[in-house]
């Protein structure tokens, strides 16, 4: 309501009408000036990504030159689902509470990345590096694991050294156990070519775990080491002084 003010002459404007005004002129300025106001303010996927990354690639392929540089990034806690960041270096990056559903991670380099509270619900993780990835309370039902890199990944068991002497002494190797990794959701751990408590010999050797969602399975490989104790000769053959014969003759 507009009314007239007889002292001054000056009109004025309802309380209605005054709130409108004000409320026009404000957002014409956020508009101007671009201050964040509603939906002035949204950012797509790509042009989050663009100024966080050092290099994003919206059309990925598998060479360098054309390949998403966001080694680093905080990309924490937004919605990138669908996106595509295949073959990406994302090494060291901060995706935790980030929606990755259905997003590309084909070929992705995510060594050293914290994935903690992430969604990748259907993630295609096809080729994908998660070397030492903290996975803590990420959900992977559904995620494509085709030939997905998981050794040092919180998905396979850990490097393991142990000393044949603080094994129990034996010449010929020690028993190894281990304990089962805790699966991030969607993920099974599967059967290792050695099972926990096998008897290793005094080497190195490699083995393979195999993991697996609902959608596929992949695998990783762990190490296990037994020093080898003194050099004592051979085992003793039973009812003889074994090496010990050298020295009073036989």
């Amino acid at each position: 309501m507009t009314t007239l003010d007889s002292r001054s002459g000056w009109t004025r404007l309802g309380s209605a009408r005054l709130a409108a005004l004000v409320g026009g002129i404000t957002l014409a300025a956020s508009m101007t000036f671009g201050t964040a106001v509603g939906p002035a303010s949204a950012e797509t996927a790509a042009e989050f990504l663009a100024s966080r990354c050092a290099n994003y690639i919206a059309n990925p392929q598998p060479y360098e030159a054309a390949r998403s540089h966001c080694d680093g990034a905080d990309l924490s806690g937004v919605d990138l689902s669908g996106v595509d960041l295949s073959w990406a270096f994302l090494t060291e990056a901060n995706l935790t509470d980030t929606d990755l559903t259905g997003t590309d991670l084909h070929g992705a380099y995510m060594a050293d990345a914290n994935l903690a509270n992430a969604t990748l619900t259907g993630a295609n993780l096809t080729e994908a590096n998660l070397t030492r990835a903290n996975l803590t309370g990420a959900n992977l039902t559904g995620a494509n694991l085709t030939d997905l890199n998981l050794t040092g990944s919180a998905l396979v068991p850990a490097d393991i050294t142990v000393d044949v002497m603080d094994a129990g002494w034996s010449y010929d190797g020690a028993y190894v156990t281990w304990a089962t990794p805790s699966m991030p959701t969607g993920v099974e751990f599967g059967a290792c070519d050695y099972p926990s408590g096998t008897k290793f010999p005094t080497e190195l050797t490699v083995v393979k775990c195999d993991v697996a969602t609902s959608s596929s399975g992949s695998y990783g490989y762990f190490t296990v080491y037994v020093i080898p104790g003194p050099n004592w000769g051979e085992p003793p053959v039973t009812g003889s002084l074994g090496s010990l014969n050298s020295f009073f003759g036989s």
